[in-house]
């Protein structure tokens, strides 16, 4: 029953999401030899993307098969914030299309769902055609791997390797209004202060900057929330463990939460955030960034170069981002930003894998030097040379990039320094990748919500994203934020809470 309120659910959705799929060719890989096993995967128009009966014929795919004689030929769709992405999955299968690999299915959620369907299978029997990856994970990962499913098997692989997520500010705007890294509050408030007054950006119009934004569902604007106490990753509220009364903490509702909102909704009464903020569409949101609008911002510092727009064209050559950590509140010590731990599910395989090792063997390729320098670099005399033992790389087109190789491949402060803006990326990785810690929730079983998914931390339309908007943009006023908790947990929050609790005293012996 489940499986069919699925596919009914699915081919409700916006049918014209469905065209990109329904023109597109399987090609099927011959018995021997290079395999072009079907894959869905994020792959957005911005980024060049190549219709799918083209892509074998990109030198770069063909690359790929050169060196491992595997490559995925993909149903691609715009990520849209991952919920998009995840739409449009959702169609291709409604469709009768069940490609042999979805990459990035985004969250265990999601695989969950996959796996009620019954369009996944296990990869235990495959694993050690991926020993790279394999030998990234703890047992402790692997616990939490194999707790998504009843039988204890391995549905999907997640990431592994550590980027973090920070804030970055821009150097070129602070210099220009006369101002340091931020440190405090009171000091972050007067640099956007600055930067709404004093055309920071340079071009002649003091209206035009935005000193902070983000994007639909308060996400990506992580160091504002955890500045204040809140657990947040990516724009998620998280749990946290309260010595004071043994129970975890959803930080959906908050005492910190509280703090945070109140401070957001200042910075949009005082026009130092985009007032669109809670409902922009992440694609608008880059765009700003990219146009020289927004001073600050929280992201990953590997995509830098496509935020630097405005220096490869040369309206602003000197535009350079720099790492801000989350600045110190009153009351509070300092906090760090969260890492991802391992990371969202990269790969599941479904039950039309036609050869699952060698799909694995592509995938852990991803891990391996030879795979990390393709992902990052690109291929040698075309994208990148090595003078005097260093790589000078011109950069590498982000539609090959990310979608002939996995994009979890292996990252650190030297990788980043043969890329575009290398420097700057190395900087900013070597200042953030000691300020972070992991969340208290990791591991915790999507059985926690059953039968109230509407509090799952990644839903974009739960009772949290609605309230908080509302509250963030002066629609509703703080003293209702009582009200809001109460109806929290009569709607479902007290029981999860019960549920959450359960789980970290019986894991960690509370």
């Amino acid at each position: 029953m489940k499986s069919i309120l699925f596919f009914i659910m699915a081919c409700i959705l916006s049918v014209t999401s469905l065209f990109a799929a329904g023109e597109q060719e399987t090609v099927q890989p011959e018995e021997s030899g290079p395999y072009y096993f079907t894959a869905a995967g994020p792959w957005d128009l911005a980024q060049g993307r190549i219709d799918f009966a083209k892509q074998p014929e990109d030198p770069v795919f063909q690359y790929v098969i050169d060196q491992i004689g595997i490559a995925p030929q993909t149903y691609a769709y715009d990520w849209e914030g991952g919920t998009g992405y995840l739409q449009n999955v959702r169609l291709l299968l409604a469709s009768g299309t069940i490609p042999e690999a979805i990459l990035e299915p985004f969250t265990t959620n999601f695989v969950k769902e996959l796996y009620d369907l019954g369009v996944l299978i296990p990869l235990d029997d495959y694993l050690e055609n991926a020993p790279d990856v394999m030998a990234m994970y703890s047992d402790e990962d692997l616990k939490i791997i194999r707790s998504l499913t009843p039988d204890g098997k391995i549905y999907y692989l997640p990431g592994k390797n550590i980027e973090p997520r920070q804030g970055m500010i821009r150097a070129d705007w602070l210099k220009a209004v006369g101002k340091d890294v931020p440190k405090t509050r009171d000091e972050l408030v007067e640099v956007y202060k600055a930067f709404r007054d004093m055309d920071a950006n340079g071009n002649g119009d003091p209206n035009d900057e935005i000193p902070v934004s983000g994007r639909e569902g308060m996400r990506w604007l992580d160091d504002l929330y955890v500045m204040h106490g809140v657990h947040m990753y990516e724009g998620h509220p998280a749990w946290s463990w309260d010595e004071k009364t043994q129970q975890m903490i959803s930080h959906q509702v908050s005492d910190n939460m509280k703090e945070a909102v109140t401070f957001l909704r200042y910075l949009v009464e005082e026009g130092l955030m985009d007032k669109v903020m809670p409902f922009q569409p992440a694609g608008d949101w880059f765009a700003k960034i990219s146009a020289d609008r927004i001073g600050h911002y929280f992201h990953l510092a590997s995509g830098i170069e496509r935020r630097l727009t405005m220096v490869a064209d040369g309206s602003n050559p000197d535009a350079e981002w720099v790492y801000m950590s989350p600045p110190s509140v009153p009351g509070l010590p300092h906090q760090k930003n969260f890492y991802p731990g391992i990371g969202a599910p990269q790969i599941v395989l479904t039950t039309e894998a036609k050869d699952p090792a060698r799909i694995l063997e592509w995938f852990n390729w991803g891990v391996t030097e030879e795979g990390a320098k393709f992902h990052h670099y690109g291929i040698e005399g075309v994208n990148y040379e090595i003078k005097g033992g260093e790589i000078v790389s011109e950069g590498f087109p982000a539609a090959q990039r990310y979608h002939y190789s996995p994009t979890y491949a292996s990252r650190n402060a030297e990788i980043y320094r043969g890329t575009n803006y290398g420097d700057m990326k190395a900087a900013i990785y070597n200042a953030s990748i000691n300020d972070g810690r992991s969340l208290e929730n990791l591991g915790m079983p999507v059985s926690i919500w059953e039968g109230y998914e509407d509090f799952v931390d990644s839903n974009a339309g739960n009772l949290y994203r609605q309230y908080t908007a509302r509250f963030i943009l002066g629609e509703l006023p703080l003293s209702e934020w009582d009200n809001y908790v109460a109806e929290w947990n009569k709607k479902g929050g007290a029981e999860i809470t019960r549920r959450a609790t359960e789980w970290y005293k019986s894991v960690y012996g509370k």
